[in-house]
């Protein structure tokens, strides 16, 4: 076999720079009227952040600064011990400008379209600038990575657009855009809200309008789907519409645990190892459930009630956004029947997947036929 035959050994990645821990920062949890104000809530968990500014500027993009691009993979063959070109694949490398090389991150299917972060949050500032509809003149902006900034979170507070739900506490239009070049996240943006009094952040679901999620692939137009947050007044304010419609829908303690029961806590059949093909008895029946979840929400619901909130469909609304927002801190906790204190974010869990996943469920709730059925 001749020389050129045989690839030569590309530049080792520092791969083990990828996968060890990054430094953990606590998440914070911030009053948006007094951003130097501490929080008092403590925090149990960490966060995988490599990087988090909290700011004011909208054309402050430099925490998304880190760079990544395609290159050759290689294998090494167990038979000959050399490397040679996986045909076909293209891995995702970060650039370490400073270091001269490139660090390995994924190595994605075929199809998959890289994006990088900095003119993807660049095209949705463009985008708000321009949009006549939205004042970005006093904005509250969360800039975060994950994970050697292969995840990007930009979440951006419009404190000049507001509703008050009838004195329940005001609400801030907030626009989420997330993204990953890790082949890990789709790229997201929704619009949604911040309640100052709690310091939940709103998820909106159910319509396509409020909501944008795709796949990193060959069709993906990052700047057609940023486009869309031009509609972000109108949907803020028909979702205010919304939100004063289920203040007015009561509901009972029944209809809530029972809500939480068949749509968050129903465990699939599969699951339920000891339970017979006939369920006959309150044991049974108890198992279908998870209890851990089922308690911890029963009891954000009892919160929102201890601040003043009424039966109603937006207080539940209410519960669910105070479940998805809180992970890992002190709010994510709580002291069941039996006088333990049970805290729902695993120790080792990655508190911003958890999130990301609760808000998922709580999107996926709200659009579920038993909610519809309350709301009517």
């Amino acid at each position: 076999m001749e020389n050129n035959d045989i690839l030569e050994r590309p530049v080792q990645t520092d791969i083990e720079d990828f996968t060890n821990p990054t430094p953990q920062h606590g998440t914070t949890e911030v009053d948006l009227h007094n951003p130097n104000q501490e929080s008092s809530q403590e925090i149990l968990r960490t966060e995988w952040d490599s990087q988090f500014k909290m700011h004011s500027d909208i054309n402050d993009h430099s925490i998304f600064k880190s760079k990544f691009s395609e290159g050759d993979v290689y294998s090494l063959n167990p038979y000959t011990q050399k490397f040679q070109k996986v045909e076909g694949r293209k891995g995702i490398f970060r650039d370490e400008e400073s270091e001269q090389k490139f660090s390995f991150v994924s190595l994605p299917s075929k199809d998959y379209k890289l994006v990088d972060h900095l003119p993807l949050f660049e095209e949705v500032t463009t985008q708000l600038i321009e949009c006549e509809d939205i004042s970005t003149a006093r904005v509250h902006i969360e800039d975060r990575t994950y994970e050697e900034d292969t995840k990007a979170v930009r979440t951006i507070h419009l404190l000049d657009h507001t509703v008050d739900i009838e004195g329940t506490g005001e609400l801030c239009m907030r626009i989420d855009v997330l993204n990953s070049t890790n082949s890990s996240w789709k790229f997201q943006v929704f619009t949604g809200a911040y309640r100052d009094y709690c310091r939940n952040s709103m998820v909106f679901g159910g319509e396509r309008q409020y909501y944008a999620m795709k796949k990193h692939t060959s069709g993906f137009d990052y700047k057609q789907e940023v486009s869309k947050i031009k509609n972000a007044v109108s949907n803020f304010a028909n979702q205010g519409d919304v939100f004063r419609r289920w203040l007015n829908t009561k509901v009972s303690d029944e209809q809530v645990i029972e809500f939480f029961k068949e749509v968050l806590c129903k465990k699939k059949l599969s699951d339920i190892k000891s339970l017979q093909a006939t369920i006959d008895n309150d044991e049974d029946i108890a198992k279908q459930y998870n209890q851990k979840e089922l308690g911890f929400l029963i009891h954000k619901w009892e919160e929102e009630l201890k601040t003043g909130m009424s039966r109603n469909l937006y207080t539940l609304y209410n519960a669910l956004t105070n479940w998805s927002t809180h992970a890992g801190t002190s709010l994510d906790s709580y002291e069941n029947e039996e006088g333990q204190i049970k805290t729902m974010t695993q120790k080792k869990g990655k508190v911003h997947e958890t999130r990301l996943r609760r808000e998922g469920r709580v999107l996926k709730a709200i659009a579920s036929p038993l909610f519809t059925e309350l709301s009517s």
